[in-house]
Parts: structure tokens; sequence; C-alpha cells
């Protein structure tokens, strides 16, 4: 999730935790990241636990705005993930 997202005016830029796997056991597995735009009240109802009565994840209800492959290395991951 998008650090601010329930501020979108300020969001010129973005950054957010992302977690890919656990430990090295994870070490080789591939991973598909999309950066996507949702209605306000999809996020604000996930963030606030009340996503199940859309029927699909809050990010199937929007746009992808960009796309990158991540491919999980061993050894310790960076906190965040930064974007513009």
């Amino acid at each position: 999730m998008v650090h601010d997202w329930d501020e979108p005016a300020g969001l010129s830029s973005w950054e957010g935790a992302q977690y890919f796997g656990q430990g090295n056991e994870s070490s080789g597995q591939r991973y598909e990241v999309r950066l996507s735009v949702v209605p306000m009240s999809a996020a604000t109802d996930f963030h606030e636990g009340r996503s199940d009565q859309y029927g699909v994840e809050p990010a199937e209800l929007g746009a992808v705005l960009d796309t990158v492959l991540v491919d999980r290395v061993d050894g310790e991951a960076p906190t965040t993930c930064t974007g513009r």
C-alpha cells in the first residue's frame, strides 16, 4: 500500500512498503507488482477491514497505471518501494 494513500492530492510521487517472500527460502521467485488507482471508497473500506462487500480485491476495481516484475534474491530486502 502506498504511504499517505488517504491524501492523494499530495502524491506527486509515492512510497510504500512491499514484502516479497520470507528470507532466503523465497529466493528465485518472481513477482508482478502493479500500481493501480482505485476508488477512494474501496481503498478506505479495505484499510478499515470492510473490503469483503465488493467480492473482489480493491485493486481489481481500478485501473493499472504501471507494472514491474521483481525477482527475489538472497539477502535482506529494502524496506520501501519508491516511485513517481
